[in-house]
């Protein structure tokens, strides 16, 4: 290997550098199955509870089922021993509520078990499907019912309290979810509909649709809502909120026929087969059967998401309950190792900081590793690569920066002054390298030519805002990240606050909320902001570039988050060290997790690639894993197969003049007074709808009873 002599640098003596053909570690996405007590019960729908326990309906044996996190199950009695559960959903109250489809009542179980029923206005009815609407109250879809001489179905809505009301629209519904606008959106024959709180309802046609057996429904990341179909060339098809919609054929190599459908913790969507097993479909419309089972003894039914990351699924026949990985795990090998921080390389490589192994390693982009000894003594923890390709990287034990070039030459250089135990480094925005110095407070910068500037951070004269209570006195920076200021961001841990330093020095911090937080590692998002993780008070936080702080979901004691970064797939990723985890951020703010396959594995450094493929060290196990993201891949606009739906309404010119001869009755009035309570379908008379926004409100009524006082004013 090639040495160079340089001015104040230090050369390490004896420095290997190897290429070793990594051992990978095939995990995969594992499958789980868990035997009900009961036999024949046909477990049929799944709902992950508050608390994270996974709820199932058994419907011939009607009980409730309950999965806790100890993989023990729990069953209890309906009321009705003829009840049928069928629907199941996790209530606005922390309780859990479901359907039955034998008797007409909407079922309520506490966490403790405790069944109370509700019985239904129309005894002839019973629920279908029943989600929590976006006004604190569930919705729920009811079976057929006779409403004069048009054949119409009900969607019901009760209170937390057991209060019933029920709504006519055009269609019998089947599935039904909250949508992105604050509404409900339904499933029906042929149609997809959509219900506002208030009651008030339309229907799409779904044109392109030959049978009329459409399923499930859920809102995807993109603002859409996506639906399944029974005996089609396509499995789901998508449409947005103003009637548009699309769908995603069927590849000759997938066998597919969907049911139940949930968008997954990675923003995929995720359903249960017909013919046995769960698929997986993508934005771009990218299908994979990531689980086939044997459809006549163990096809499957209901889907949820658990709080683990996982995906739960009913197997009714095979009288179980399944579990599925959503990520695929898989890991690289590095013998003797404890790897901290990753980078990203200009040719598509990883580069990673080996703390326990006391080197450098780089993971070409076919798979294989190229590793740098360092010798004892030096315990590199953070790494960055320069527009040549080789890395930078932080010596925390030997208090000097290294660096190494593509081509394999070594130069370590001493940091002035010790001790400066430096942490995390980053390429700036000047062409510099910047680097945190936990014990000597401040920033430092070298020069691609080895030359090293400190900037301290200095006191709180240059903070913003209070000290939170209990903060203490002294700066310790330990994540470094730049900002789309263009600026230099860091946490700092001891001052318990973020810090903004420009290239030229000039430093401003802000506090962080939470007091004694342990801000630790930063990284810029896809939106402008920074996000940063707090190891102790268990949480993620973003940052606007002036300064504004926002804790973001509810603090997990003990889960000791570290390390965060942008993935390819435009999340936010980051590890979670004490609870053994990978968490991510979507681009609209859910934040889901990802329980890692192996115990105790330390989850620490994580960056993505351009292929959508995420790595993460594995501290105690010696690895570097790695997962395959799926949303990663482009979202091409799809091309419609059907046309805007005929349903849409237009300006009218004689309000209220259901039957279009130029006159508004008595009788019209009422229908429209009728729409407007949700006792009569939209369709009774478009016309109603005087300003065209697709519901009848106190301005239309108030507009065709002008038209019946004074008649309809013709062109």
């Amino acid at each position: 290997m090639r040495r160079r002599s340089w001015l104040g640098v230090w050369l390490l003596a004896g420095l290997i550098s190897s290429r070793v053909e990594a051992e990978e570690v095939r995990i995969g996405y594992r499958v789980q199955d868990f035997d009900v007590p009961t036999q024949a019960s046909y477990p049929s729908d799944i709902t992950t509870g508050p608390l994270g326990d996974l709820w199932f309906t058994e419907n011939q044996q009607s009980k409730i089922g309950r999965l806790n996190s100890d993989h023990h199950i729990d069953e209890f009695a309906t009321t009705s021993v003829v009840s049928q559960p069928n629907s199941i959903t996790t209530g606005p109250d922390g309780n859990v509520w479901f359907t039955e489809s034998n008797v007409s009542a909407i079922g309520r179980i506490t966490p403790d078990g405790t069944v109370t029923e509700f019985p239904l206005p129309n005894m002839f009815t019973h629920g279908i499907d029943i989600a929590t609407g976006p006004d604190g109250n569930l919705w729920f879809t009811e079976s057929n019912a006779s409403r004069g001489l048009i054949q119409t179905g009900t969607i019901g809505r009760i209170t937390v309290n057991g209060t019933v009301s029920e709504f006519v629209v055009d269609q019998q519904p089947f599935a039904i979810t909250a949508g992105p606008d604050n509404a409900l959106w339904f499933t029906a024959l042929g149609v997809i509909g959509r219900m506002s709180t208030n009651g008030q309802s339309r229907s799409f046609p779904i044109g392109f649709v030959d049978a009329t057996d459409l399923r499930d429904i859920t809102t995807g990341p993109d603002g859409a809502l996506w639906f399944t179909a029974f005996g089609t060339d396509f499995s789901v098809a998508r449409i947005t909120t103003d009637g548009m919609a699309s769908a995603f054929p069927l590849p000759p190599d997938v066998v597919s026929d969907s049911g139940n459908i949930v968008r997954g913790p990675d923003d995929n969507f995720w359903f249960t087969n017909q013919f046995g097993g769960v698929t997986r479909l993508n934005l771009a419309g990218t299908y994979d059967d990531i689980l086939l089972t044997d459809q006549d003894a163990e096809f499957t039914q209901g889907i949820t998401v658990g709080l683990d990351g996982g995906i739960w699924f009913t197997q009714p026949q095979a009288n179980k309950i399944g579990r599925l990985d959503s990520l695929a795990f898989q890991s690289l090998n590095v013998p003797n190792g404890a790897p901290a921080g990753l980078a990203h390389g200009v040719d598509n490589s990883v580069w990673y900081a080996d703390a326990g192994g006391n080197r450098v390693g780089r993971i070409d982009p076919n798979g294989s590793l190229v590793q740098y000894e360092l010798g004892g003594g030096h315990t590199p923890t953070g790494i960055a690569v320069g527009d040549d390709g080789g890395s930078w990287f932080t010596n925390q034990e030997a208090n000097t920066i290294g660096h190494i070039t593509a081509d394999g030459d070594f130069i370590e250089f001493a940091i002035p002054s010790p001790p400066s135990d430096p942490q995390d480094i980053v390429r700036g925005p000047d062409g510099n390298f910047w680097f945190t110095e936990f014990d000597a407070g401040s920033l430092g910068r070298i020069t691609p030519q080895g030359v090293i500037k400190r900037f301290p951070i200095s006191a709180p004269a240059l903070t913003v805002g209070v000290h939170p209570r209990g903060a203490p006195s002294s700066s310790n920076p330990q994540g470094i990240a730049v900002g789309p200021d263009n600026n230099l961001w860091f946490t700092d841990r001891g001052m318990n606050m973020i810090g903004r330093m420009t290239t030229g020095g000039d430093v401003m911090e802000f506090p962080i909320p939470t007091a004694g937080s342990l801000p630790w590692g930063i990284a810029a998002g896809g939106d402008g902001n920074l996000y940063f993780t707090e190891y102790s008070s268990g949480r993620i936080a973003r940052i606007t570039t002036n300064g504004v702080v926002t804790e973001l979901g509810t603090p997990v004691s003990e889960s000791q988050p570290r390390y965060i970064t942008l993935g390819p797939d435009g999340a936010m990723w980051f590890t979670e060290n004490g609870a053994n985890r990978l968490g991510r951020i979507a681009r609209d703010g859910r934040i889901t997790k990802f329980d890692l396959p192996d115990d105790n594995s330390g989850p620490t450094g994580i960056i993505g690639r351009d292929d959508g493929r995420l790595f993460y060290g594995l501290f105690n196990l010696s690895e570097i894993g790695y997962v395959d993201l799926a949303a990663a891949q482009p979202t091409p606009t799809p091309t419609p197969t059907g046309g805007r739906p005929t349903a849409t309404p237009v300006h009218v010119i004689c309000p209220g003049d259901c039957n279009g001869d130029a006159t508004v009755t008595i009788d019209e009035l009422l229908v429209a007074v009728n729409i407007a309570l949700g006792s009569a379908p939209y369709s009774a008379c478009v016309n109603a709808d005087a300003d065209g926004d697709g519901s009848v409100l106190i301005n239309d009524l108030i507009a065709a009873v002008n038209v019946a006082l004074e008649g309809c004013i013709l062109p």
